[in-house]
């Protein structure tokens, strides 16, 4: 092989190198960015199921209080509305998982945040403990919510959408059949319950 010849060919391999590195970075920044999507997406829910607490816990009935309250509310469905598109234009099923469980969560969040502005200010500090005041039964669709993001994440996402989608519409009959439904004790979401188990913390060693 002639001296041009070598160098072509090393520069002709070190481009690639450097296209399929650059290629790769950038994979794996998108895939950074999606997960801190997802987060900041279900801690929008999170913060959204805080409201009832928030209200409970207003300072005062002035007309300014009842005014930030509300804003907060606003906001919410907003923060929340911003998630749901954002999280369709990257993953259908991640989008549609999202958006079934906002509707559950809204369905427990109206009555608690109603009964929250009903009840008397908090002027004591052992009042102020509400731990199983307000409660959320949304755990199967937040189940659901995590797997859809898990799987858009990894290779091959595409393929695993249409499981997605089946768990989905298993989902909705599940709770038309039985709106309390215990997880564990839905057959239809078992292998939900499967890969959640990846999630959890292994146990102790002894």
């Amino acid at each position: 092989m002639s001296p041009p010849t070598a160098t072509l060919l090393a520069a002709a391999i070190a481009a690639v190198a450097a296209v399929g590195g650059y290629l790769s970075a950038q994979r794996w920044k998108r895939r950074d960015d999606k997960v801190r999507l997802f987060a900041d997406a279900l801690q929008a829910v999170r913060r959204y199921e805080e409201l009832p607490f928030r209200i409970s816990r207003r300072p005062d009935s002035s007309p300014a209080t009842r005014e930030r309250m509300a804003g907060l509310v606003s906001d919410s469905f907003i923060e929340l509305g911003h998630y749901r598109a954002l999280l369709l234009l990257h993953s259908r099923e991640a989008g549609d998982a999202y958006a079934l469980l906002l509707n559950r969560t809204h369905r427990d969040c109206r009555p608690h945040r109603q009964q929250a502005w009903s009840m008397r200010l908090v002027r004591q500090d052992s009042d102020a403990h509400m731990g199983g005041k307000f409660l959320f039964d949304n755990k199967p669709e937040l189940a659901l919510c995590v797997v859809a993001m898990r799987r858009s994440l990894r290779p091959f996402a595409v393929l695993r959408g249409r499981r997605t989608r089946r768990e989905i519409r298993a989902l909705i009959a599940a709770r038309e059949l039985d709106p309390t439904m215990p997880m564990e004790l839905t057959t239809r979401l078992r292998a939900i319950s499967r890969e959640l188990s990846s999630l959890r913390p292994p146990p102790p060693r002894s």
